[in-house]
């Protein structure tokens, strides 16, 4: 066919016309009564869905974004109303009263639109990649941010769960083909630093619906940026290509650059007792601790110590205890949380999940009594760090994958995890 497929198709009230939307921007209409083709009226790209508002008038929507309403008969159409959305269109619905659209689209978003002008509500907004990270203000608790693989940082309101601020690289490039690997909120909680996973850290500023990228850092390691940290003086930033670097927050400058690693960087933590020292955690099953402030040669922190995990294949996440001797806690690919301690070469404590499915992130409570853990088949296990051995409290699974990531809000009321199957799921949490 010169139209190419058929990807929808509709029939007006009365019975009388069929339409078609098709892959090549053509609607084709019909007359039923007949059983005659009557004309191809030519649209835009792909479409994918069309209604009839009433028999004269027919509302298109297409895979770039654009929706139109047509008004006409057999083979005379205009284009009364026409409009772009962000993102391809996926479905319309009709109001019972027919006034208004229900309208959505492949970048998550769900909207209301008055037939009379088309303007638009926008009623819900979902994630439609795999969430990297999660990230909590520091000084607020109503807020989180995510990182999402169809390209998108976006700013939830936990008090309704929608959407308060978005942001994404508008690119002429496929959808998601650039997109956030990892954040995290500057102490002040004025901007948010990302990672991208085209080696590019970008700090921006939500001030209104649409951030503004305040600075940027080009690149700042070969390929993507896989963790971020923040502290009062400096970040870290560290790479798929195995490299820490830390950053100075006033100029961007590189202060350090630490290579000792031999596989991707999983996480960075700055110790919670002085932030002279930060410990990196690798793919290559490799902890090591250094203090940035005792470095005598130019841009080289000064190592203290490191541990190996041996037995293991791989490291996926880390925390760090608030209390007892602040041990650094690790995650494992074969199902193990690490407790390490600095002045110790093997691991003080080792919990290990009876099914060995890879604990892929861990969180730990405000408070540091609570660790919670996400796994790979999509599991949530919460553990009580209050005595010496650590007591498993439970489990619970509503992810469908993955949990790659997980974060308590500041006033340890709410746990929320995300992953792999583009959900993010919050949990009132009590302690009690």
């Amino acid at each position: 066919s010169t139209w190419g497929y058929y990807n929808c198709g509709c029939v007006n009230y009365d019975g009388s016309l069929c339409v078609a939307g098709t892959t090549s921007g053509d609607v084709v209409v019909f007359n039923i009564t007949n059983v005659l083709y009557r004309c191809s009226v030519p649209v835009s790209a792909n479409i994918t869905c069309c209604r009839f508002i009433d028999n004269q008038i027919l509302a298109v929507g297409c895979n770039d974004g654009s929706l139109k309403l047509f008004q006409g008969s057999d083979k005379e159409w205009k284009i009364i109303r026409d409009t772009i959305l962000p993102g391809g269109i996926s479905n319309i619905t009709i109001s019972a009263d027919r006034q208004e659209l229900v309208v959505n689209t492949n970048t998550g978003l769900v909207m209301r639109m008055l037939v009379s002008d088309l303007r638009i509500m926008l009623v819900s907004q979902s994630t439609m990649g795999a969430i990297r990270k999660l990230a909590v203000p520091n000084l607020r608790f109503d807020m989180f941010a995510t990182a999402s693989e169809d390209g998108y940082i976006r700013l939830w309101d936990l008090s309704d769960y929608n959407v308060k601020y978005s942001f994404n690289m508008s690119v002429k490039q496929p959808a998601g083909s650039i997109y956030p690997t990892c954040l995290s909120y500057t102490l002040n909680d004025v901007n948010i630093i990302s990672g991208w996973n085209d080696g590019i850290v970008r700090c921006l500023a939500f001030t209104s619906p649409k951030a503004n990228i305040v600075w940027q850092i080009q690149p700042a390691h070969k390929g993507p940026v896989s963790c971020l940290v923040c502290s009062n003086r400096y970040f870290c930033s560290g790479g798929e290509d195995g490299v820490v670097r830390v950053w100075s927050y006033q100029n961007q400058e590189l202060l350090y650059q630490i290579a000792e690693h031999k596989k991707p960087i999983m996480s960075i933590i700055i110790d919670n007792t002085t932030e002279s020292i930060i410990h990196t955690i690798g793919l290559d099953k490799q902890v090591i601790t250094y203090d940035l402030f005792q470095s005598q040669l130019n841009k080289q922190a000064k190592r203290l110590t490191f541990h190996t995990d041996l037995e293991g294949t791989g490291l996926c996440d880390a925390a760090q205890r608030i209390d007892q001797e602040h041990e650094v806690i690790v995650s494992t690919a074969d199902g193990r949380i690490l407790f390490f301690d600095i002045d110790y070469p093997q691991a003080v404590c080792i919990l290990t999940d009876p099914a060995r499915a890879k604990i892929s992130s861990l969180s730990l409570s405000v408070s540091g009594r609570f660790l919670a853990c996400g796994t790979s088949d999509g599991v949530l296990q919460l553990y009580d760090l209050s005595d010496k051995k650590p007591q498993f409290l439970g489990q619970s699974k509503v992810h469908s994958n993955e949990i790659s990531t997980l974060a308590w809000s500041r006033d340890d009321k709410q746990l929320i995890s995300a992953g792999q199957d583009c959900c993010v799921c919050v949990w009132n949490f009590y302690a009690n």
